[in-house]
């Protein structure tokens, strides 16, 4: 009889210790965020950011999707604890601030992985954006960051400071990870890796008048033009003194389009640009136009062959001061093959040019370059 009644009252506590816990588990049933401040948890991750107040983090905590642009218009934070992914099916699927209006300030961290079948998965109108942990945002079409678009003017800064920005090998070729077009754009790199995987794309196409590119480390990386720069507005500016920008499969760690004008590339500290087969830089730009500039200060650019190439409509200043150019197993760290009716200055005080073949400086026509070289090696 007691053993009956034991049995009766264990049957009794394991039925609802299930009970409770179907509870539990049907209320947490679809939920996909939390509000790691208030602790609420939402089954929306549009509504957990409408709800969140300025400065709240969003722990994402399930695979969400996203199939309506998600507006970011405060300061908050999306990140996960255990790698959930938000599946994007919409253009601009988190788009932070607004054109010449509200200002948006969104950092994605932890593990958090956004990845989008469409284009422009995040886009950055007005604010700022900071990737950073072991953060994934990827494209499988084209411009997996978006700052705006070319003649617009807005206030937008974007900091990578760890985590992966990449355009998927299912990307659009001659499209890249990252697109910077507003007029005074930021980009800080000071870690983590913008990369293209689709061949014949690029990492980065870099267009925004008086705009500032700063990199101390982290990684650009793209089978072709890693960091490309084109198109004319004026008092653009690229600082590289850490990090590694390269080319996978061609040419072109940073490559001067032949639309290229009014840049200025400052390489220093310990830098790395390379190529894996030939032209880590190449210096091209139309119509002696004499505006690009290329201050090599320190660090390594380095390819089997050509490591800076000029080609026929070249035109600008190229001055070395520090640094090592080095064409590490073929001829010419540096080559000149422009016309006749363009101009490259090249002036030479510090560093070092090294080629394992022959011609280390190899100029194709005379009288077209003008030289001075009053330092280095």
């Amino acid at each position: 009889m007691k053993k009956r009644l034991f049995l009766t009252v264990a049957s009794i506590v394991f039925a609802l210790a299930m009970v409770i816990g179907l509870s539990v588990s049907a209320s947490a049933a679809g939920e996909v965020a939390t509000n790691t401040r208030t602790n609420e948890s939402y089954t929306s991750l549009a509504t957990a950011v409408s709800e969140a107040s300025d400065g709240d983090t969003i722990d994402v905590i399930a695979d969400t999707s996203v199939s309506s642009v998600l507006n970011v218009n405060k300061k908050v934070e999306l990140t996960s604890s255990n790698g959930s992914t938000i599946n994007c099916s919409v253009a601009f699927a988190i788009t932070v601030g607004t054109q010449n209006g509200t200002k948006g300030d969104l950092t994605i961290s932890g593990n958090l992985r956004i990845v989008s079948t469409k284009a422009q998965t995040l886009q950055l109108c007005r604010g700022v954006i900071t990737v950073k942990g072991d953060a994934y945002i990827s494209s499988a079409v084209q411009d997996t960051v978006n700052l705006g678009s070319a003649g617009t003017v807005n206030d937008v800064t974007f900091n990578m400071e760890g985590g992966t920005v990449a355009l998927t090998s299912a990307g659009t070729a001659g499209k890249g990870a990252m697109w910077v077009g507003t007029e005074g754009a930021k980009l800080n790199i000071s870690g983590g890796t913008i990369v293209s995987e689709k061949e014949g794309s690029y990492a980065i196409r870099y267009v925004p008048k008086n705009g500032v590119l700063n990199m101390t480390g982290g990684t650009i990386q793209a089978p072709y033009d890693a960091l490309h720069l084109d198109s004319n507005p004026a008092n653009r500016v690229v600082n590289i003194s850490g990090g590694v920008i390269e080319s996978t499969s061609t040419t072109g760690a940073i490559t001067f389009t032949k639309n290229c004008k009014n840049v200025t590339v400052n390489i220093s500290g310990d830098a790395i640009i390379r190529a894996k087969t030939e032209k880590a830089i190449k210096f091209f730009g139309p119509d002696n136009n004499k505006t690009n500039k290329l201050n090599i200060q320190g660090g390594t650019v380095t390819a089997p062959k050509v490591t800076i190439y000029t080609d026929e409509k070249a035109s600008g200043e190229i001055n070395i001061s520090g640094g090592l150019v080095k064409a590490t197993t073929g001829n010419q760290a540096v080559y000149f093959d422009h016309d006749s009716n363009y101009t490259v200055q090249f002036t030479m005080t510090g560093g070092e040019l090294y080629s394992e073949g022959e011609n280390t400086i190899y100029v194709t026509k005379a009288n077209i370059t003008t030289m001075n070289i009053s330092g280095g090696k």
